[in-house]
């Protein structure tokens, strides 16, 4: 490099992409900070190196880590994707682009874009260095998601996947302790964290005893909060996974059950009855023996929601009209014709 992208890639040369101080909500926003990493490529010189490595980090901040659909794997897709033109992915970058990046992971400050460099590395060549790298990286950033940064839970999966991929086991115990002390912080402050993503890490790292107590008082703490419904039967799903008897089970389907009745009271009948359908379906799948249903109540409340579904079909739907027209003589409009 010469004297002036070295100048530009000195310690910290990260510090531009701090969010702006009156747009918080910004903070962590990928696409926010392609368009600002966009906007610095543009005040660089055309045919420069520094313009040409600020390409190569801008192309990195293109990419986002999303979860498949199977829940399991977690890879890079593009942040835009339109009329068959896409942002980069890490098989676009050249060599020349490789190093240029390497070099600005090697002197970024801000943990977030060290994890995203380190990552992309990883993902081109597979060193183990680059993975370790990443890896503390994430660790660094931490668990906490009231910044609103998307990939905080995302990226400590990811984090989990790579140590498991290169079978660093000290890291994957520092990952498995540190997300551990995170969820006894959740159980304090629910809402600033994504406790059943966390949830999922541990179920793959591996808990007994005091530690699974701990991760379902996690997720009840989490249910308490005001979650809005995805959010809400989210965490409310995964704490059925982590329940420990059938007892628990009715309890969190009467927790679901009560929310229902709850958000139920305006729909119309024909609505109301398809939620209530809905609850004893779960209710079913659970498999809950019959003794455990009778002793607990649930099977009482199953049989009054059933009861509740024929009184609604008898009940006249107000959304429902008979709409009335003038006679018609087909016989009269055939011979007309």
């Amino acid at each position: 490099m010469n004297a002036y992208a070295e100048e530009r890639w000195s310690e910290g040369w990260d510090a531009w992409l701090e969010p702006a101080p009156d747009k918080p909500e910004e903070h962590g926003n990928w696409r926010w900070w392609h368009r600002k990493a966009k906007a610095m490529v543009r005040r660089e010189p055309g045919g420069s190196e520094g313009r040409a490595g600020l390409e190569a980090v801008e192309a990195c901040l293109s990419m986002l880590l999303m979860q498949d659909q199977d829940g399991e794997s977690i890879r890079w897709r593009p942040l835009w994707d339109i009329g068959g033109k896409r942002s980069a992915l890490p098989e676009d970058l050249s060599v020349a682009d490789r190093n240029r990046i390497r070099s600005a992971a090697e002197k970024a400050r801000k943990p977030w874009m060290r994890a995203r460099l380190w990552d992309v590395l990883w993902t081109i060549e597979q060193r183990r260095d680059d993975a370790c790298e990443a890896v503390d990286a994430y660790l660094e950033i931490g668990w906490r998601g009231a910044s609103g940064r998307p990939d905080y839970a995302t990226g400590w999966r990811r984090a989990w996947r790579i140590v498991c991929r290169i079978g660093d086991r000290e890291r994957k115990k520092r990952l498995r302790t540190e997300t551990l002390r995170t969820m006894k912080e959740a159980c304090k402050a629910p809402a600033e964290y994504d406790v059943e993503k966390m949830a999922g890490l541990l179920e793959q790292a591996g808990v007994t005893g005091k530690e699974v107590l701990l991760v379902r008082e996690a997720l009840e703490a989490r249910m308490a909060e005001d979650l809005g419904r995805w959010g809400w039967e989210g965490t409310r799903n995964a704490a059925f996974g982590w329940a420990e008897n059938p007892e628990d089970k009715v309890r969190l389907w009467k927790d679901g059950a009560r929310r229902m009745e709850r958000d139920a009271r305006e729909l119309t009948p024909i609505w109301k009855a398809e939620k209530i359908r809905e609850v004893l379906r779960e209710a079913r799948e659970l498999s809950i023996p019959k003794e455990v249903g009778e002793a607990t109540g649930m099977q009482a409340e199953m049989d009054r929601y059933e009861a509740e579904i024929q009184r609604l079909r008898k009940e006249p739907d107000p959304t429902m009209k008979v709409i009335e027209s003038a006679e018609f003589n087909v016989a009269a409009a055939a011979a007309s014709t």
